[in-house]
C-alpha cells in the first residue's frame, strides 16, 4: 500500500517546494521594488555573484564591531566621550580633504594640513628665547645672579619676542630688588661688597673714598639706614659699585635704569610739550644733582624757590642737570630731569622741556644718578 501511495506523496512534496520558492521571490521583490539588488540570477556550486561583496576580514569585523551603531544610514553619534585631543588653538581648522593618500585605510581622520597662525621665530629670536628660559630656569633654581646674566642678554639682544619683553624686564626688576637694592651681597657680585666701618668713618666719606660713582643717600637706602649719625665703628653695610645710567623712550613715556649694562626698572615720565624734549646723548652736568633746587620760570624769569608758593619741582626739589654729551646732541641751558607737583602730568607732555618724575622715583633716581658719569640716552 506504501508504495503504491509514494508517486502521489513525491508529487506532493515537489508541489510544495515550487510553491515556497514562488512565495520567496515574491516577498523579495516586494521588498526591492526599484531592482536595486538587480535580478535573481542562479549560484551554482562554488562560484558567487560578481555584485556579491567579499567577506569581511577579522580585522575589519573587530572595528566594525567597534563603530557607533547605525540609524537609518547616518552614523549615529557616539555615546563616549570622544579620546582625541582638540587641534591647537594656533592651529586651524581647515576643510576636510576630498581623497585619501594612497594606503590610507578608509575611515581614518586625518589632522588639518593649515600651517599653525605664528610665523617661525628668526634664529636671532630662538637663541633670545633660550636665553630667557635658562635665565627662569636658574631663578627657579635659586641662582639669582645667573638668572639675572641670562635674561639681560635675552633683553639686550632686541630679538625677544614681544610677548616676553613684559615678563622678563618685570623678573629683571624682581631681582634687582635683592641683589642690588638689598642688604645682602649675593657670592660672585662683582658689583657689590661688604665693608666694615672704622672709627672716624662718615658714610659720604666711605661713599668717595671707595670711588664707587653712586651717592651716600643711595648706600643708605639699600642698607635701611635710618639715622647716618648712629652708624658705629665695627657695623658692616653694603656698599655698590656705579654709576647708573638711564634711557628714556618718549613714545613710551619711560625712563629706564640700567647698571653694569643691565636692566633695573623702569619709571613713568612726564615729558615736554610739542615736542620739546630732545633726543639724543646726555650726561649728568658735573655738579648738576642739586637738591632743592631753585626754579626759574621760562616766561618771564621769575625764581621760585624750595617751599615757596607755586614751587613746580616737587617735595624734595631734587634735580638731575644734563648736558650733551656727544656732538649733534642739542645742548640746552636748564634742561634736566626732576619731580613735579602736578602727578598728573605723568605719561603726558606738559613740562617746558624737562623730564618729569614722581616724588618717590626722583628721590630713588636722584641718589642712583653721579655728577659727570650717568649718562642719560633719550630716543623718540
Amino acid at each position: 500500500m506504501l508504495n503504491q501511495r509514494m508517486p502521489h506523496l513525491s508529487r506532493w512534496i515537489l508541489a510544495s517546494s515550487l510553491a515556497a520558492m514562488l512565495c520567496v521571490v515574491a516577498a523579495a521583490g516586494a521588498a526591492d521594488p526599484a531592482g536595486t539588488y538587480g535580478p535573481l540570477r542562479p549560484i551554482t556550486p562554488g562560484s558567487a555573484p560578481a555584485s556579491m561583496p567579499a567577506a569581511p576580514s577579522p580585522s575589519a569585523m573587530g572595528a566594525a564591531a567597534s563603530m557607533p551603531a547605525v540609524a537609518g544610514g547616518i552614523r549615529a553619534a557616539a555615546t563616549q566621550p570622544s579620546t582625541m585631543l582638540p587641534p591647537p588653538a594656533s592651529q586651524a581648522a581647515g576643510p576636510r580633504p576630498t581623497s585619501l593618500p594612497a594606503g590610507m585605510p578608509v575611515g581614518m581622520i586625518l589632522p588639518s594640513s593649515q600651517p599653525a597662525s605664528n610665523p617661525a621665530l628668526s634664529p636671532e629670536a630662538r637663541l633670545a628665547q633660550q636665553q630667557y628660559n635658562s635665565g627662569l630656569a636658574a631663578l627657579n633654581a635659586g641662582d639669582l645672579l645667573g638668572a639675572r646674566a641670562h635674561l639681560s642678554t635675552a633683553l639686550a639682544s632686541g630679538a625677544l619676542p614681544a610677548e616676553l619683553t613684559t615678563p622678563c624686564r618685570n623678573r629683571l626688576t624682581e631681582i634687582a630688588q635683592k641683589v642690588v637694592f638689598g642688604p645682602e651681597v649675593y657670592p660672585g657680585d662683582a658689583d657689590a661688597y661688604y665693608y666694615t666701618l672704622k672709627n672716624g668713618d662718615v658714610l659720604v666719606k666711605v661713599v668717595k673714598n671707595e670711588k664707587l660713582f653712586v651717592n651716600d643717600t643711595a648706600i643708605q637706602r639699600i642698607n635701611g639706614i635710618a639715622n647716618v649719625k648712629k652708624l658705629r665703628a665695627g657695623q658692616r653695610i653694603k656698599l655698590v659699585r656705579g654709576p647708573f645710567d638711564a634711557i628714556v623712550t618718549k613714545h613710551t613715556y619711560t625712563l629706564d635704569l640700567y647698571h653694569a649694562g643691565m636692566f633695573i626698572k623702569s619709571y613713568r615720565i612726564g615729558l615736554g610739550l610739542a615736542g620739546k624734549t630732545p633726543v639724543g646723548k646726555f650726561m649728568v652736568k658735573p655738579g648738576g644733582r642739586v637738591p632743592q633746587a631753585p626754579w626759574t620760570s621760562p616766561v618771564g624769569g621769575k625764581m621760585i624757590y624750595f617751599g615757596q608758593p607755586g614751587y613746580p619741582l616737587g617735595r624734595s626739589g631734587d634735580w638731575i642737570g644734563l648736558e650733551a654729551a656727544e656732538v649733534g646732541t642739542p645742548d640746552l641751558p636748564g634742561f634736566g630731569i626732576h619731580g613735579t607737583n602736578e602727578p598728573e602730568s605723568i605719561g603726558h607732555d606738559a613740562s617746558s622741556g624737562c623730564i618729569r618724575l614722581s616724588d618717590e622715583d626722583i628721590e630713588e633716581l636722584f641718589g642712583l644718578m653721579y655728577d659727570g658719569m650717568s649718562k642719560v640716552e633719550i630716543r623718540p
